[in-house]
């Protein structure tokens, strides 16, 4: 009696196994597609210099976000201002108020207004990084130069926001970059 149970128990087993793989098909395990990771994996290269690479210890910041500028930024947003950081200059954060009102200022007016206009030339890069909850040193904006390497592209002058960091530096540009550059500028 107990081996016509067992059998009749294995019978049911394999008929609902059965029933079940006419219902869903052959392949009722759809596994995902290997993917390569996009990020390359430690010890294989050096991933500390790819800017997508985020180690165990949470994002990186950039060598232009420091404790100060973060102060700034947060007291920038406080107060209705944008910070200037100018890289290489004897007061490298700099903290600016904004017009109250509905009045917008623009990157342009701001470096014209500073003096720096005159120092933005070819050898001279600027990013503005915007606020943003989802990372520690904002968005990154490129504020590129206009083709003759005077003022500002039209298309990067962004209206300034309270808290936004501007930060101004030197190209990391060669010889052979500058002259290709001022040959396609003519």
């Amino acid at each position: 009696m107990s081996s016509r149970l067992t059998q009749r128990s294995t019978l049911w087993v394999m008929l609902l196994g059965l029933l079940a793989c006419a219902s869903t098909g052959c392949s009722s395990l759809s596994l995902p597609a290997f993917k390569a990771p996009s990020v390359p994996l430690p010890g294989l290269s050096d991933a500390s210099g790819d800017p997508s690479y985020s180690g165990l210890e949470g994002q990186t910041l950039s060598a232009s976000m420091t404790a100060e500028s973060y102060q700034k930024i947060k007291q920038a947003k406080a107060q209705n201002a944008v910070v200037l950081q100018v890289q290489g200059d004897s007061v490298p954060v700099r903290l600016l108020p904004l017009p109250d009102g509905s009045r917008s200022v623009f990157v342009s007016e701001l470096l014209e207004q500073t003096g720096l206009q005159s120092r933005l030339g070819s050898r001279t890069q600027a990013v503005l990084h915007r606020p943003s909850p989802d990372s520690l040193t904002g968005i990154k904006m490129e504020i590129e130069l206009n083709d003759n390497g005077e003022g500002i592209a039209t298309a990067c002058d962004y209206a300034l926001r309270p808290g936004d960091r501007i930060v101004i530096s030197k190209a990391e540009t060669t010889g052979a970059q500058e002259l290709v550059n001022m040959v396609l500028r003519r």
